[in-house]
């Protein structure tokens, strides 16, 4: 393979995640490195730089901070942390007034970055688009509202389902298993903390609802890009 090629898949990546890029001009850009690689044979792994050793630290990134844990929440960070090769996992600061509880990502730095900026992103449109669901049947999703929470509840989860089946899909259709795969200092790490999977069993109240939520997330495409990280470039597009 020409390296002359590889070094303009690898500018036309960082052009798309330019922070000051246009959203035509990045557009344009990620479709160009897109059909390069198609007529090349080429997948993500082979056209990714290597890390900095700034990026390869392992670091905790705080993603949430509220009073208390909510499922759908959980769900969402062990989505994005499984497609960003990293754990999610709650804290709870029993000795905060009131007590808190943090969603934090385990990962490289680089990596933790990125599923940051991503599940602020998704949980933007998640809340948006779980109130427009329910004031489009008459509810406001609020606690005083208790059958209008629920069907609320049911599309975030919802939501969680459709992304992880969206990224399953990315995942297989561009062959990038070996590319989100979690690196194995990473799982260590996350053995000496103890942690758990986030993922919740919870029976589905309204099935229109969650399906509506599911939907959704299988829409969902960052409106923000990552600056100076072409790494995940590809994958945040939704391509």
């Amino acid at each position: 393979m020409s390296e002359k090629v590889l070094d303009r898949i690898r500018k036309l990546l960082r052009l798309a995640a330019d922070k000051g890029a246009t959203q035509e001009e990045a557009e344009s850009a990620l479709l160009m490195a897109q059909r390069l690689m198609v007529e090349h044979g080429l997948n993500e792994s082979q056209v990714e730089e290597a890390p900095t050793p700034e990026e390869m630290k392992i670091e905790e990134g705080v993603a949430e901070d509220i009073g208390r844990t909510e499922s759908w929440r959980g769900r969402l960070g062990s989505v994005i942390a499984d497609n960003f090769r990293g754990k999610s996992f709650w804290r709870q600061m029993r000795t905060a007034k009131p007590i808190r509880s943090l969603l934090v990502f385990l990962g490289h730095a680089g990596d933790v970055a990125i599923a940051k900026e991503v599940y602020q992103c998704a949980t933007e449109v998640a809340l948006r688009e779980a109130g427009s669901y329910c004031r489009s049947r008459g509810r406001t999703g609020s606690r005083q509202d208790p059958e209008g929470r629920a069907m609320w509840n049911e599309f975030l989860i919802g939501f969680s389902v459709g992304l992880r089946e969206k990224y399953r899909s990315q995942v297989q259709s561009n062959k990038w298993t070996l590319a989100i795969v979690t690196p194995e200092d990473v799982k260590r790490r996350a053995e000496t903390l103890g942690l758990r999977s986030l993922n919740h069993n919870v029976s589905i109240g309204s099935p229109e609802a969650r399906e509506a939520g599911r939907e959704a997330g299988k829409a969902f495409v960052p409106a923000r890009k990552i600056p100076n990280n072409p790494k995940k470039t590809l994958l945040l597009k939704g391509e």
